[in-house]
């Protein structure tokens, strides 16, 4: 297999070795203190890292799994802290009534060019708790929007 470098560099650099050009250096003064002290926790309990880690995964799967239970909402599988829904009517009511009961949700208001943003919104995933409060608001909503419109 040939490999063409980036155009960036000169023809007998790596890849590699261009990505390492392109890597900021910082100084320690410019790491934020808390990223410090985070950091230097997970380094003395990594294996709590890790336990929490399992722990979010398991409950970003079962909300997930039970948003696809939920009638007039698609949910999309993730890789982060956040899951994507799209909902069979307009979100405005549902993002006004959500943020009310202060769970962290982002409508696609101010996308101009993205497709279905009316019936769009993006949920930030945290505890069982705050988990289980956003989908006892979300099937509170949807009930209440499912009754005026019939």
């Amino acid at each position: 297999m040939i490999r063409r470098p980036p155009r960036s560099t000169p023809s007998n650099s790596s890849a590699a070795s261009d990505v390492y050009k392109r890597q900021q250096v910082y100084m320690v003064e410019e790491i934020p203190p808390i990223h410090i002290l985070v950091a230097i926790n997970i380094l003395r309990n990594p294996y709590k890292f890790v336990e929490l880690i399992q722990l979010f995964l398991q409950e970003r799967k079962r909300v997930y799994e039970y948003l696809k239970l939920l009638n007039g909402v698609k949910a999309f599988r993730t890789d982060s802290n956040f899951i994507f829904m799209q909902f069979k009517h307009n979100t405005q009511p549902i993002f006004e009534y959500l943020c009310s009961k202060g769970i962290l949700v982002q409508n696609f208001d101010k996308l101009l060019d993205f497709k279905n943003k009316e019936k769009s919104l993006l949920v930030t995933l945290g505890t069982n708790t705050i988990n289980d409060k956003f989908i006892m608001n979300l099937v509170e909503v949807l009930e209440a929007i499912s009754q005026s419109s019939t």
